[in-house]
């Protein structure tokens, strides 16, 4: 019985002490400079060291800010072609109705964007015979700059 009393006893002790990772801490702070941001308390566990050169990094728990970032939502409802893909000269972007104040904006793939314009009937016709072989992104914008579609133009 003794061993029982004492086995139940030590599997409740152990649950008590089960705990997440969590820092209660004497001190803390947080200072940024430029594109750098560095946090640190006092108390934490290490769990790992890094070095590089002449700087040294220790780290523990802390817990990381939350980053929250924003998805495009497009309209379900539009059906938009643009067509012929690939292409050598122009593009035609065509809806089966009048986009009401829509843009079209024809970015590279490392995101400058080369050329823009109003779409102002059903079917609207890019040159882009000048421009490089290559990948290109066509974005098209409804009324408010709300995302509508983007596509992926090969261009020969």
């Amino acid at each position: 019985m003794k061993k029982f009393i004492f086995i139940l006893t030590m599997l409740l002790s152990s649950v008590v002490y089960v705990s997440a990772q969590e820092v209660i801490s004497a001190a803390g702070e947080t200072k940024s400079a430029a594109e750098y941001e560095v946090s640190w308390t006092i108390g934490e566990p290490v769990i790992a060291t890094g070095s590089s050169g002449s700087y040294s990094l220790t780290q523990g728990f802390h817990q990381p800010k939350l980053t929250v970032t924003s998805t495009e939502i497009f309209a379900d409802d539009l059906n938009i072609e643009v067509y012929p893909n690939p292409t050598r000269e122009f593009v035609t972007i065509n809806s089966d109705q009048l986009l009401e104040n829509a843009e079209y904006a024809l970015f590279s793939l490392s995101g400058e964007k080369l050329m823009e314009g109003k779409i102002t009937n059903k079917t609207t016709k890019l040159n882009i015979e000048s421009r490089a072989s290559g990948s290109y992104l066509l974005k098209l914008t409804g009324e408010n700059s709300r995302p509508l579609q983007t596509f992926k133009i090969v261009k020969r």
